[in-house]
């Protein structure tokens, strides 16, 4: 690990590169080292792993967080030892990290499709999603895996609330289609609200990219499996009605339907 993370610019200024950092030997090496954290404390697996990583530059860190990460949730919802605690601790370290890049602040509030080609898989992993360039952007989580994702989800609230952008809002609503459940209407309402702040009346990220159609057909699902989820009686219900109340306005037909389908409940 010490070799590794100088081979990746440890030693460097942030902002710095180093010339040529070892690809595919990182490929295989974080994968091995995230198969390591098994039977770990947080504690151990940040000495081990994951605060070398975060010592890493910017461009460095973003492509080794895409390996190590992915290969930390394998492990994890591949049935490893890997407690969910000590898994949830190693993402938020690694997001703390991305959070404070200078990739992240440029993203904020960004009204544009296309992600730095760093940067963009590294987000990805975050969000339980493989981003590639000759590929679609998808969750890598089949249905089983998506219900366990619970404990992950104010982080990636905070995320989502920390830099409202398309790229995103591409990866969390990815992941929150797997398997909508009512234990997502936090952050569905969360990143609603950050959403029609940054972007109240831009028609491409709520029309043209399908975010608003997106939203609103997850929030109609877990609506028709748990109506009481959105009871009228429930604090979250005022939030809710506000957001798609806007999104109508905006004139997406979907949110008409989900108006309709909460006043029925």
């Amino acid at each position: 690990m010490p070799w590794t993370i100088r081979a990746n610019g440890a030693e460097l200024d942030d902002g710095d590169e180093a010339d040529h950092p070892p690809t595919e030997w990182n490929d295989a090496f974080f994968a091995l080292a995230a198969r390591c954290m098994a039977g770990l404390t947080f504690d151990e697996a940040a000495t081990m792993a994951v605060t070398p990583i975060t010592t890493l530059p910017d461009r460095h860190f973003f492509d080794v967080l895409a390996d190590f990460q992915r290969g930390v949730d394998s492990v994890y919802f591949g049935g490893g030892n890997i407690p969910a605690p000590v898994a949830v601790e190693m993402r938020i370290a690694l997001a703390n990290r991305m959070m404070g890049s200078r990739g992240w602040e440029r993203l904020s509030s960004s009204k544009e499709m296309s992600i730095e080609m760093h940067i963009g898989p590294a987000i990805a992993v975050l969000f339980f999603n493989d981003h590639h360039f000759a590929q679609s952007t998808k969750c890598y989580l089949f249905p089983k895996g998506a219900e366990r994702v619970a404990p992950f989800l104010p982080l990636l609230g905070s995320l989502v609330k920390s830099a409202p952008s398309p790229f995103v809002a591409l990866v969390i609503l990815n992941l929150l289609e797997v398997a909508p459940r009512p234990e997502h209407l936090d952050i569905l309402v969360a990143a609603g609200k950050a959403w029609l702040d940054a972007y109240p009346d831009f028609r491409p990220f709520w029309v043209d990219h399908g975010f608003g159609r997106r939203w609103c057909e997850i929030v109609e699902n877990i609506c028709t499996q748990v109506p009481a989820a959105v009871d009228a009686q429930l604090p979250i219900r005022a939030i809710l009605d506000g957001i798609v109340a806007a999104l109508v306005g905006l004139g997406i037909p979907e949110a008409s339907r989900l108006e309709d389908a909460l006043a029925k409940s």
